[in-house]
């Protein structure tokens, strides 16, 4: 089941939405049982299920931009917490929410306990790999298409950013990179500093790390579907579990999806789940570029 994790990781999630008002969302979220409050933009920790704006979500109705909002979990972890994220969806897919190409969804998982030689170890797993992680997200939040480089602003390419355009890195040299680093400022600097403007618009953010003691993934694109969000948070949880676990990460280059799920501990109904999806994204990519 989508619901079920072994992993004990805390995490939350930010769900950015349009179709609906914040107070609309608020209501759905508290007829499930579970508590939901309308906020203006703060980013506050809350014990409830937090409806708050977002001046980068909005759609055109008859004419006239609207703004979207953001729904922002409390911290959730293990098959509770993602059932709450499923009880969620589901809520707010009934009231009428949908998302388009300015929506994303934020996936922010608990790395307090991280030595700063395990978060570069994230780091190192993310940016192997990250074409292939490339392949489960929409193309309108890749970073590149058929015409080139084409940044998401709010979602750049860490390795895009780490070696200056080159993908096929040399990993022993982009290794040698993290290695160096000793701190997790250090780490930071790799995609322009704690303090640099667009460093925690990246895929992979560990900005969040001095304000929440989480890493965010921030690539996925906007949902209210509780399987794909569900398989996606399951994915990030492993990312940042395997990352604590693992001593190191090797140099080999790599271009198999199975690869990724390997190094992300994927279960099986995962690998399915993500087999068949970048499948779909293929083909959807192929037509749209046709």
């Amino acid at each position: 089941m989508t619901t079920t994790t072994n992993s004990s990781r805390t995490f939350g999630i930010e769900l950015e939405i349009v179709g609906i008002t914040q107070e609309a969302a608020a209501a759905a979220i508290n007829a499930t049982g579970l508590v939901a409050r309308v906020e203006s933009y703060n980013h506050a920790r809350r014990t409830w299920w937090k409806v708050t704006t977002d001046a980068s979500v909005k759609e055109v109705r008859n004419g006239v931009t609207v703004s979207g909002c953001e729904v922002v979990s409390p911290v959730l972890a293990g098959s509770e917490g993602l059932a709450q994220v499923e009880k969620v969806c589901k809520a707010l897919e009934a009231a009428g929410a949908r998302v388009n190409k300015t929506c994303g969804m934020h996936v922010h998982v608990g790395a307090g306990d991280l030595t700063v030689k395990q978060i570069a170890t994230a780091v190192k797993l993310w940016v192997k790999h990250e074409d292939r992680v490339n392949q489960l997200i929409s193309p309108s939040r890749r970073g590149y298409d058929a015409t080139g480089y084409q940044p998401s602003y709010f979602c750049r390419d860490n390795l895009y950013t780490l070696t200056g355009g080159v993908h096929q890195a040399d990993w022993t040299q982009v290794f040698a990179r993290i290695d160096r680093c000793r701190t997790i400022d250090q780490l930071c600097d790799l995609f322009g500093g704690q303090y640099g403007g667009e460093t925690r618009y990246h895929k992979l953010n560990l900005v969040s790390y001095f304000r929440h003691s989480t890493i965010e993934v921030r690539c996925h694109q906007g949902t209210v579907n509780a399987e794909k969000a569900c398989q996606w948070i399951k994915f990030c949880l492993g990312l940042v579990d395997q990352a604590a676990a693992r001593s190191k990460v090797n140099h080999k280059r790599t271009s198999k999806l199975s690869n990724l799920f390997s190094a992300v501990n994927l279960e099986a109904s995962g690998r399915r789940f993500y087999a068949k999806r970048a499948r779909e994204l293929a083909r959807e990519a192929a037509a749209a570029a046709a």
